[in-house]
């Protein structure tokens, strides 16, 4: 199993940031990740991007779908009817089939960095459609570290997005319970994202390097192998 990485791959750039916290229900069981020494690059990465601190943002959901940007920092991905209607859905089986929203509702996120790692957190305790299909997919995604992503090899520790139950708890590997939950490194463009099933929190460290023998600008991580 691939070791998690206690500092943040990203390059230094100015950044924005939003805010919130949930640490209800907690996912299937999963693992979670051992620290590991950061390397010196990692680390200087890190450093760069500590003055952003913690910052909160409120957000709408639109029931038709749509895209939310925090900052320049995250952005999160909502097709149309992919958002569980928390009056009638419940929270914590998130397989189980759901009415979808039929207006718009109101969110607040915290994100930024925490303890020299990369973090968002959202306070209301949404699940979203167990769609199998990725073009139903609610996704979280960040293009920050793009510049230090392009160009780098199979042999290079990639970054991860990991689930967290509330700031400052313990990263949880989803995808060794559900590979849909894997997270998605795009070496061309630099993005990176998974899909997600709920709202609590989200910690990007990293992970070994992996490749993708059709296509190596872009792999999907599952223990250092495709």
């Amino acid at each position: 199993m691939r070791k998690l990485i206690s500092a943040l791959l990203v390059t230094a750039v100015t950044i924005g940031a939003a805010a919130c916290a949930d640490n209800a229900v907690a996912p299937r069981e999963t693992a979670s990740r051992d620290a590991l020494t950061p390397t010196s690059s990692f680390d200087r990465i890190n450093k760069s991007i500590e003055p952003l601190g913690m910052q909160t943002q409120s957000f709408v959901i639109p029931a038709h779908g749509g895209r939310v940007d925090f900052g320049g920092v995250f952005t999160l991905d909502f097709p149309a009817h992919s958002v569980c209607d928390p009056a009638t859905s419940g929270y914590g089986d998130w397989d189980a089939p759901c009415q979808t929203l039929k207006s718009d509702i109101h969110v607040t996120a915290t994100y930024g960095v925490q303890d020299g790692q990369l973090v968002i957190d959202f306070d209301t305790p949404l699940r979203f459609v167990p769609a199998r299909s990725r073009h139903n997919w609610v996704t979280l995604s960040t293009n920050i570290y793009h510049e230090a992503l392009i160009g780098v090899t199979s042999s290079n520790l990639l970054p991860e997005l990991f689930y967290i139950p509330s700031l400052g708890a313990q990263p949880i590997d989803e995808s060794l319970t559900d590979p849909t939950l894997r997270t998605h490194v795009n070496l061309r463009s630099g993005d990176v994202w998974r899909r997600i099933e709920h709202f609590s929190g989200y910690l990007v460290g990293a992970g070994d390097g992996c490749t993708d023998q059709s296509d190596p600008t872009n792999c999907v991580q599952v223990d250092g192998r495709m």
